[in-house]
């Protein structure tokens, strides 16, 4: 314990520094340090000057039992004050999995992460993203290695981020900066961020894409447009059912080169907003129905995928896209916050979903399987299913047998003739994440 007794003693003093704040909330998740904290600082400091106090009143006795009685008290609202004031919702800092970050610790992601802010700041860690968090005012992280989606809090006056080969200081947006070897590439999806590598120095306005190579800052190809060269090549696959990609307002219908005259969809509620990008579309709050599907060529086994970003008032079991007759779906769990996929049988998948965000969301039926993937990873499967064919109208964003539709953003959504494997999905997700 003689490690703690000086942390312990600021805590006592109220002299605790932030970092050292969030290091004894950090001691206080283990179940022994917890009851060290308790000894010592209500029997070594509380406890004792209490007694003290007792034992100078002539008039009062002090027996064991009215010893016991000042220890549990105050043990008890040891803990109540520790827990009140390190982990008020709203505490000033960085939070991950629902505890603050310490200075300087660094944060390994085994699966999509979200590191947020009491100020609204959002970073969304990729898979294998290593990232170190160095201070909150001002705030700044190192990325080491991976990718991070970060959307700033207009109320924040400085964010820093730095790899070994630049540093990005942030101006109120939303950007995308990922270091592969020893190149980092940074993409604006809003606002302007000041980016710099050694003496260079430039600002990157919403839409442009620069990276950083050998100490040179290069203009590149931003994540918008390398996705508007991949889904003109996409949509002539001969392994497409529909695809709908929302690029302008002139490609609201079925773009699927196979298909695009034999499976024609008709708007049914809702209306249109930005998507991923801000230069193309995204379904907002309604719903797409087939015309019809006469002419398709019937399958057993099919592919769905689409883009979505859940709402603030999402309902109970958002559809994304569903078929009818046979009635299989992908859409949101009950709650709205997990994929969720079925067919006679039904799966809900395990990574959380939040509001505001965009999640890849896909699904394979195949005889006797269902998989269910978010962000082209693996979240369960079903077995013992056969979907028998195609499906004999096709909804996306409602379903009209439950009166429900989807309340957030669908932006763009793809159906194939086949399974594809999750190799597959990575390479669409990866083509098509903004």
């Amino acid at each position: 314990m003689s490690e703690h007794r000086e942390l312990f003693d600021k805590f006592i003093n109220g002299s605790l520094s932030e970092e050292e704040q969030r290091l004894l909330q950090e001691l206080l998740e283990c179940e022994g340090i917890q009851r060290e904290f308790v000894e010592y600082t209500v029997e070594t400091r509380s406890y004792v000057s209490m007694l003290q106090k007792l034992d100078k009143e002539p008039s009062r006795k002090v027996n064991k039992q009215s010893r016991v009685l000042p220890l549990l008290l105050l043990g008890a609202a040891a803990i109540i004050i520790v827990v009140f004031s390190l982990n008020l919702p709203g505490s000033k800092g960085f939070q991950v999995n629902d505890r603050l970050l310490v200075q300087g610790e660094k944060v390994s992601a085994e699966k999509v992460l979200n590191i947020n802010a009491s100020d609204g700041s959002t970073l969304v860690l990729e898979k294998g993203t290593l990232i170190e968090y160095i201070s909150y005012e001002p705030s700044e992280f190192i990325l080491h290695q991976g990718r991070i989606d970060v959307k700033v809090s207009k109320q924040r006056s400085s964010f820093k981020i730095r790899t070994e080969e630049s540093l990005t200081e942030v101006l109120g947006t939303e950007f995308s900066l990922e270091r592969r070897g020893q190149v980092t590439d940074l993409d604006v999806n809003e606002g302007k961020v000041k980016f710099s590598s050694g003496k260079e120095s430039r600002i990157v306005k919403v839409n442009e894409a620069v990276h950083v190579k050998d100490g040179k800052i290069y203009n590149h190809s931003s994540r918008y447009e390398g996705w508007h060269t991949w889904t003109e090549e996409f949509a002539k696959r001969n392994d497409l059912l529909l695809y709908l990609n929302f690029a302008k307002e002139s490609e609201l219908n079925n773009v699927a080169d196979s298909t695009r005259n034999l499976l024609k969809f008709k708007h049914v509620s809702g209306s249109f907003d930005k998507g991923r990008w801000q230069q193309k579309m995204a379904l907002k709050h309604g719903g797409y129905e087939t015309v019809s599907t006469e002419g398709l060529e019937q399958t057993k086994e099919i592919t769905v995928w689409a883009w979505v970003k859940i709402g603030e008032e999402p309902g109970i079991w958002p559809p994304v896209i569903l078929g009818d007759l046979p009635h299989w779906r992908l859409q949101l769990s009950k709650e709205a916050d997990r994929s969720h996929v079925g067919f006679v049988q039904f799966i809900d998948g395990k990574q959380p979903l939040k509001q505001g965000q965009w999640y890849f969301l896909a699904a394979t039926f195949s005889k006797n399987e269902v998989l269910l993937y978010t962000n082209a990873e693996k979240e369960g499967s079903l077995n013992g299913v056969d979907i028998n064919s195609v499906t004999k109208t096709i909804y996306v964003g409602m379903n009209p047998r439950d009166v429900r539709i989807f309340n957030g953003l669908i932006d763009e959504v793809a159906m194939h003739k086949r399974v594809l494997s999750q190799e597959e999905l990575k390479d669409i997700y990866n083509a098509t994440k903004p």
